[in-house]
């Protein structure tokens, strides 16, 4: 299909109603053109043009080519990571709505007082700290002097 008969096929009838067409009609309008452009630019046979003039047209199109791509990619990153900052917005307004302003993390307290964590002592062992067990600071033991202490 010729660029003209393209174009038309995109604007309509009115050649001047650019405005009517959507940001996804002008981009394949001008890949498409683009592509073309570097189609008759790149020889049949794998040459690259040798006219500098030439040479900058390709690697300008070229350029906006991998910038709108790169621009397509990052879209879609974005929706997707607007997907997954939704679904993590769900989960914490459910769990607002489920707890209220209480941490739910947290043992909930009996009506009208304060619980109290309690701590059964009996149940607990004996505890009896070795001679610097305790000690705050720096140690001067070696790995050698450690080692000996629990040898037989």
């Amino acid at each position: 299909m010729s660029d003209n008969k393209q174009l038309k096929e995109l604007l309509g009838s009115d050649d001047n109603n650019i405005t009517s067409l959507t940001d996804d009609d002008l981009l394949k309008f001008t890949q498409s053109t683009r592509l073309k452009l570097v189609k008759s630019l790149h020889d049949p046979n794998g040459k690259l043009p040798s006219d500098p003039k030439e040479q900058r047209v390709l690697l300008t199109a070229l350029s906006d080519m991998d910038k709108a791509a790169l621009g397509n990619k990052k879209i879609g990153a974005s929706e997707k990571q607007s997907a997954s900052d939704a679904l993590v917005a769900q989960a914490i307004a459910g769990l607002s709505s489920r707890f209220g302003s209480q941490n739910p993390f947290m043992d909930q307290a009996p009506e009208g007082g304060t619980k109290i964590p309690s701590i059964e002592t009996e149940k607990l062992p004996e505890v009896s700290p070795l001679p610097g067990e305790t000690d705050i600071g720096l140690s001067t033991e070696t790995y050698k002097t450690f080692s000996e202490k629990f040898e037989d």
